[in-house]
């Protein structure tokens, strides 16, 4: 009986009766550290780009509360500092493995760089 699954290979064997030698790899879970930085990118890029909508309507002379106005230089450091520094970042932790055909020498090491960046944006908006 043929049944559907996500892999071919699955397919494939259940078709023609034989058994999969890759069936217990079906059930584990790959490590993807880029995941944490583009979920941060975006969650960076999201509350950057709202900054900006505040920004743009200043520009067409739409008077705000002086709060408002003071974030605006937020834009700068959540889109160019934040939101390109972590799409870099997790894209690179993504591809150069794949390109090299090695696996990530140390996963703590992804998680301190990640740390540190995710500080840095951090730091930078309470000081300015």
């Amino acid at each position: 009986m043929f049944f559907f699954s996500k892999h071919v290979n699955t397919c494939i064997y259940s078709v023609s009766g034989l058994q999969n030698p890759y069936s217990h790899l079906d059930n584990t879970r790959v490590f993807n550290p880029s995941k944490s930085f583009v979920i941060t990118a975006l969650i960076m890029l999201i509350i950057g780009s709202m900054i900006g909508s505040i920004w743009m309507m200043t520009i067409y002379g739409v008077i705000l509360p002086a709060e408002l106005i003071r974030t605006i230089h937020l834009h700068k450091l959540l889109q160019f500092d934040g939101f390109i520094t972590m799409v870099i970042m997790g894209i690179g932790y993504l591809i150069v493995p794949r390109f090299r055909n090695v696996p990530i020498p140390s996963i703590k090491l992804v998680y301190v760089s990640y740390g540190l960046i995710l500080v840095s944006v951090i730091f930078s908006i309470t000081v300015s």
